[in-house]
């Protein structure tokens, strides 16, 4: 049996908040937002946009207008977020919007990477600007997604194989994969017969793969095989004939087969 589910595979993911200071800018609406929305879908990331900073934290724009871009006040929010990073937003305006982008590391409070952009007034950064923002804050590792594979199997200890090499036998931690992809797994237990088949693995999607082995047909008995019974009917046959040829001297064949 098989069972793909629409899961998420978050456990080895880095968290990430994303808030957004404004300093008497109206421009740009929702740029948080977008940023948190593309940030989600182009890594493996646990983002924590600006609607769910403020449902963790109260008050958490204010925070982040008093902390005036100082990272050490910035860690301490995204320390209070259970995030290891937070990624500030800055909007200012002296005739062009001016966007400010940097990433704090919440461990150290150092800032990792800045970058900025100056916008015209009614300009709106599409979907592609954004990413090209991101790339440039974050490590090219971040933008490689991931999924996840489980198996398990009827009856336990059998050996998995994900496109031709070997895993371990179960029971088995998921396997990690790189997303969106086709694998090939196979799960193989002596006795039983193989279970082969092909899965698609969506970004940050957890697969599983829960076949029942069927047992392989027992060979069988010596004595109920076809062979053998001909080969002992041709021995009592011929043991006859050997017998009535030699008895008393007579002529007489006798054929018995044995059926």
């Amino acid at each position: 049996m098989l069972v793909a589910l629409a899961g998420r595979a978050e456990a080895h993911a880095r968290a990430i908040a994303v808030l957004e200071y404004r300093a008497g800018v109206t421009a740009l609406p929702g740029l948080g937002d977008r940023l948190a929305s593309v940030l989600g879908r182009a890594t493996s990331l646990q983002v924590v946009g600006p609607a769910e900073a403020r449902r963790r934290l109260p008050r958490v724009d204010e925070r982040v207008a008093r902390c005036a871009g100082d990272p050490r006040c910035v860690a301490d929010l995204g320390s209070k977020l259970a995030v290891q990073e937070v990624l500030l937003v800055g909007l200012s305006q002296l005739g062009d919007v001016v966007l400010a982008l940097q990433r704090v590391v919440v461990a150290d409070a150092q800032v990792a990477a800045r970058e900025a952009e100056s916008l015209a007034p009614r300009a709106s950064p599409s979907d592609g600007d954004l990413m090209r923002y991101l790339q440039a804050l974050l490590p090219a590792e971040d933008f490689v997604r991931f999924g996840e594979i489980r198996v398990s199997a009827t009856p336990a200890g059998a050996r998995v194989f994900l496109d031709g090499q070997p895993r371990g036998a179960l029971p088995l931690s998921p396997l990690r994969v790189r997303a969106p992809s086709q694998y090939t797994v196979r799960v193989a237990k002596a006795g039983f017969s193989d279970f082969t088949v092909k899965l698609d693995v969506p970004p940050e999607g957890v697969v599983e793969v829960n076949p029942t082995l069927q047992p392989l047909a027992e060979p069988a008995a010596w004595w109920r095989r076809w062979w053998i019974w001909a080969a002992a009917g041709a021995v009592v046959a011929t043991t006859a004939i050997v017998i009535a040829a030699s008895s008393g001297g007579s002529s007489r064949v006798e054929v018995v087969i044995q059926r």
